[in-house]
């Protein structure tokens, strides 16, 4: 504003200089920062962890007891018995006279009839010692068995293998029944059988043996057989000796200790009246834990005659 007492050329100035600064734009206003957001926090667990409180180590589970690995069921349920299949020793024949003729005893009388032939005989010798030989090649080319498997062949173990069955042959025509049981106590590598037949109308037999078992496989187990066997017909015609053979089991399918199989028994009898030879085989199939069935055929000789038959039974394990 212009001092009084001025003239009227400042007063002029004044107001132009005025105009002037009224019409110059003013400095736009420096800008504001905008307030950050804020940070986003993790949602609460709705089942939170509990603070630990003295933990401790988990306890580590008992071994199974001896009991439990012997006599116990992979379900679960211990001391209880458990299948085991066995074998049934062969037994009956024909009566034979040291000529090589013989007569048929028992119910039917005493009519003449043929040896049967050596030619059967030896064919069944020949069959015998390749029953004998081929578990033996199958065992050098074969895996190991199961653990539970060879864990429960060093255990004790009991069996009783029932059977009948009908025989006949030259020196017995027509259908003869008999019946057979087998007693088998076994112990990892050792063990012992006691086996009989009756057949009134035929041939009685009674066999015992030592058993050396070897440690099983995936697909085949058994061992040697040796012992004493005698064979005795009604009229009193005797055959006797040592016993020697390979009682093996072929298994087809395993399910824990259960096994789906073939048994065969090859044996062959030295004694005074000559060689026998006799080959037994059966299906085996479990029933459930305990029992198994067996269905299956044998042919032995007795001299020169050839008997042949079929069978059937069930095995009783423990």
């Amino acid at each position: 504003m212009p001092r009084v007492g001025a003239g009227p050329a400042t007063a002029v100035l004044w107001l132009l200089s005025t105009a002037v600064f009224a019409q110059t734009p003013s400095p736009p206003p420096l800008p504001v920062p905008e307030p950050a957001a804020p940070l986003e926090q993790p949602a609460p667990d709705p089942h939170p962890a509990p603070a630990p409180v003295n933990e401790q180590p988990p306890t580590p589970a008992e071994p199974p007891t001896w009991a439990q690995q012997c006599f116990g069921y992979p379900s679960g349920l211990y001391l209880l018995p458990l299948p085991r299949t066995g074998v049934v020793v062969s037994g009956g024949g024909a009566a034979t006279g040291p000529n090589g003729r013989g007569t048929a005893s028992g119910s039917s009388g005493g009519g003449s009839v043929g040896g049967g032939g050596g030619d059967g005989k030896a064919l069944l010798v020949i069959a015998v010692l390749v029953a004998i030989a081929l578990p033996i090649v199958v065992y050098a080319l074969d895996d190991d068995a199961p653990p539970i498997v060879q864990q429960r062949w060093g255990c004790p173990s009991f069996q009783l293998d029932l059977v009948g069955g009908l025989d006949t042959g030259v020196a017995f025509p027509g259908a003869r029944p008999y019946g057979q049981g087998r007693f088998t106590m076994t112990w990892g590598v050792i063990g012992g059988d006691v086996s009989f037949d009756l057949n009134p109308t035929a041939v009685n037999a009674f066999a015992t043996h030592l058993l050396v078992r070897l440690l099983p496989k995936a697909h085949v187990e058994g061992g040697l057989a040796a012992g004493y066997r005698r064979l005795v017909t009604p009229g009193g015609q005797v055959r006797e000796g040592f016993d020697v053979g390979l009682p093996h089991r072929y298994a087809f399918w395993r399910d824990d200790l259960r096994t789906f199989g073939l048994e065969l028994r090859p044996s062959l009898l030295f004694g005074p009246s000559g060689i026998d030879a006799s080959l037994e085989g059966a299906v085996i199939a479990p029933l459930f834990e305990l029992l198994h069935v067996r269905v299956g055929a044998r042919v032995y000789s007795f001299g020169n005659a050839i008997v042949y038959g079929a069978q059937a039974g069930l095995t009783l394990g423990i």
